[in-house]
């Protein structure tokens, strides 16, 4: 029988959970599996939201060896620039060459430098 009080219902199933923690893994495994498109769907959706887009650039910035101590800011202000800030070209997001956004980071310290275009972080400023 359930707990009248919402408090003591929510510590008794947590414990109920931390005691059957391979059975909890097991359900949600199971879950995932039966509802394999809704899934997908899910991780699309929110791969395309403001706040996926951001996880998965600051992932990237990460995995190529961009060290700050605050990627939030690092973010806003990578998402403030316009235009590169070496040739002034109009830049768009994405990936690729051209007049794509690139944040040129010192691959000795890991410490972002400046937001430019394809051409200029290919090019220019090796």
């Amino acid at each position: 029988m359930p707990h009248k009080c919402p408090i003591k219902h929510a510590a008794c199933c947590k414990q109920w959970r931390l005691d059957n923690i391979e059975k909890v893994k097991q359900d949600i495994k199971q879950w995932r599996l039966d509802n394999i498109e809704k899934v997908k769907q899910d991780k699309k959706q929110y791969n395309q939201s403001d706040n996926g887009k951001k996880i998965q650039k600051i992932g990237i910035w990460k995995h190529r060896g961009i060290i700050t101590d605050d990627y939030e800011f690092l973010y806003e202000w990578y998402n403030s620039i316009n235009n590169c800030l070496n040739c002034g070209v109009d830049l768009i997001n994405g990936t690729g060459v051209s007049n794509h956004k690139h944040l040129d980071h010192d691959h000795t310290t890991g410490e972002p430098c400046i937001v430019v275009c394809g051409h200029c972080n290919l090019h220019i400023l090796k």
